[in-house]
């Protein structure tokens, strides 16, 4: 996993989106956006990015945010058990009495749980850290897996296919929160989009690596794997993510 990610950053280096019109504007704004360090924000002193300055290699982005690429890693890592569970869902309730029917129900469930959660997350940053949040929903993807593992019927598995609520629905908006106050704005865009290329990583890799466990062992082992990955993944999220002061 980690050869692997290490290609897509190589990928993302190669790329060097150019960013001139901007780096120009902000060359233009220099003198008017300049503070002293003694005017300097809380939030800047606490990790919010300083205005004005385009990363086009990926190589200057990890040097001025080093916590946050390895949040991307933790998203990769993540994102495998996601996609496996998802992909390999008619393997994995098979063997507990499921099929196409109920399949549906679940998909369904999961689907139904993820608008109110989503709807609520303004509310939930004000009273919960945004960082805080982003970690939580990263950890709950892991539980979300373990209760599909220890299913022993449909029940216990419309039980995991809840936590979408509190897992990937929670996930969408906290990401792009955490972005929009950890990354420069004339940023955003651009690491916006490799934070949703760092998940679809994540998701290609669950497909191909599941597919290949499904070959050579059960739907069980599969998760089982998937869920270690995971949980390194969470442990990675809890080092890496940090608090966000609302800025904009």
């Amino acid at each position: 996993t980690i050869v692997l990610f290490v290609i897509y950053l190589v990928a993302i280096w190669m790329m060097k989106i150019p960013l001139e019109p901007y780096s120009t504007a902000a060359e233009t704004e220099g003198n008017r956006t300049a503070v002293s360090g003694e005017e300097q924000s809380e939030a800047q002193k606490n990790g919010a990015a300083k205005k004005g300055v385009a990363h086009n290699r990926f190589s200057d982005f990890v040097k001025h945010y080093p916590k946050f690429s390895v949040f991307l890693l933790s998203v990769v890592t993540i994102f495998i058990l996601h996609s496996m569970i998802n992909d390999f869902f008619i393997q994995i309730i098979t063997p507990l009495g499921g099929n196409s029917t109920t399949l549906g129900y679940a998909i369904s469930l999961a689907a139904v749980v993820e608008l109110p959660a989503m709807a609520a997350f303004g509310m939930l940053k004000k009273k919960i850290n945004g960082g805080t949040l982003l970690k939580w929903s990263l950890i709950l993807f892991t539980v979300k897996g373990l209760l599909m593992l220890l299913a022993q019927n449909m029940t216990m598995v419309y039980v995991s296919q809840c936590f979408q609520m509190v897992a990937y629905a929670l996930f969408i908006p906290a990401s792009i929160d955490y972005v929009n106050q950890k990354i420069e704005d004339m940023e955003l865009v651009k690491w916006q989009a490799v934070v949703t290329g760092a998940l679809t990583l994540g998701s290609v890799f669950g497909t191909v690596f599941g597919g290949f466990l499904l070959d050579v062992a059960t739907p069980k082992t599969m998760l089982l794997i998937g869920i270690v990955i995971s949980a390194i993944g969470s442990i990675i999220a809890c080092l890496s993510v940090e608090k966000v002061v609302d800025i904009r």
